[in-house]
């Protein structure tokens, strides 16, 4: 009997990850987030187009900084209308596997090795708003993945972390509490070595105490 129900995850089984889970978008948000960033294609075109007429009119300091605004809203708004009006094509939004996670709009596949922690620093405990990934080395990444210049400057303003399951079916607090234990998962042999450093050291024999000769009366 067919229903109306949104699928918001399968397991699957991914060529380069693993055992995974697909993670799925909204698509209504999605087409509401497409319109909103062509929105934001005007706001940059019109940024660009103030700048220019200040930089005619000889304001040249506020005419660069309009055109440097609107150039920067415009590609980046740009980017994100394309992925957001993908995103309602083929609702596919994250896939979270054993070695790794991908997510659309992304490089490709990002192994849990070049993973730092996964967090936004900027929410409250138990009110994620947004699913942020933190890299062990940005600059590494940068080379490992061949990001064009325009992926380098969105990886810059977003301070080197990588923003992703925009959009998703699930909270965003469930799809970070997959990817965190994922990424405890990858980290046996540190984890295994700790606990065995703690074990040690509990078991480890206390000094003897000598005692003290009893004064001679």
């Amino acid at each position: 009997m067919p229903t109306s129900r949104q699928i918001d995850s399968i397991p699957v089984q991914h060529p380069v990850l693993g055992a995974a889970v697909e993670i799925y978008a909204d698509r209504r948000q999605a087409l509401g987030s497409t319109f909103v960033y062509l929105a934001f294609i005007t706001l940059g075109l019109l940024g660009l187009v103030l700048g220019q007429s200040d930089l005619s009119t000889g304001s040249a300091l506020l005419g660069l900084a309009e055109l440097a605004g609107g150039a920067i809203l415009g590609l980046y708004s740009i980017r994100a209308a394309f992925t957001a009006a993908r995103r309602y094509r083929n609702p596919l939004t994250l896939v979270v596997g054993r070695q790794g996670f991908e997510y659309a709009g992304g490089n490709g596949p990002v192994a849990w090795d070049e993973v730092a922690t996964v967090s936004d620093p900027a929410s409250r405990p138990g009110r994620q708003a947004t699913l942020k990934v933190q890299l062990n080395d940005p600059a590494d990444y940068v080379v490992r993945h061949a990001l064009s210049p325009v992926a380098r400057v969105m990886l810059r303003v977003n301070h080197n972390d990588l923003v992703i399951a925009r959009d998703a079916v699930i909270p965003v607090e469930a799809a970070q509490e997959l990817m965190r234990k994922r990424l405890a998962e990858s980290r046996p042999v540190a984890h295994g070595e700790s606990e065995a450093r703690s074990d040690r050291a509990l078991r480890r024999p206390r000094p003897l105490r000598r005692s003290r000769p009893s004064p001679k009366g």
